[in-house]
């Protein structure tokens, strides 16, 4: 019965190892989905968009928000023209990387671009 409570013991363990065991981060050259990204960038915690926009955020978020739209220009949207989704994320990636260099008006750039409205009525 002694051996047999070890064997248990053993067993369950090695079986709720992967139940334990924290997730693995995608590999770096592994593309997020559009929706990782809008997240990211603008829903909370993060809302990276608003405080670019708003003139609070730090350099380090600045740069996140032109990697997240750097990354969103190389996705594919579930519908619409590639044209328009081309178009809108260049101008995304254009004002967030003028934003990301202090570049006057910038922010009014990025907020005029950031229509969400006119990308998901072409896209989602």
């Amino acid at each position: 019965m002694k051996c047999f409570g070890s064997w248990l013991v053993a067993f369950g363990c090695l079986f709720s190892l992967p139940l334990a065991a924290p997730e693995i981060a995608p590999g770096a050259d592994a593309k997020p989905a559009i929706k990782d990204v809008m997240k990211a960038a603008h829903k909370k915690p993060k809302e990276l968009l608003k405080k670019v926009a708003t003139g609070v955020a730090t350099g380090a978020e600045k740069v996140e928000l032109v990697k997240l739209y750097q990354a969103l220009a190389t996705l594919r949207p579930p519908r619409g023209e590639a044209a328009s989704w081309e178009e809108k994320t260049k101008a995304l990636l254009a004002a967030a990387r003028a934003a990301a260099e202090d570049k006057p008006e910038a922010a009014a750039e990025l907020n005029r671009v950031a229509n969400c409205a006119a990308c998901h009525d072409a896209h989602k």
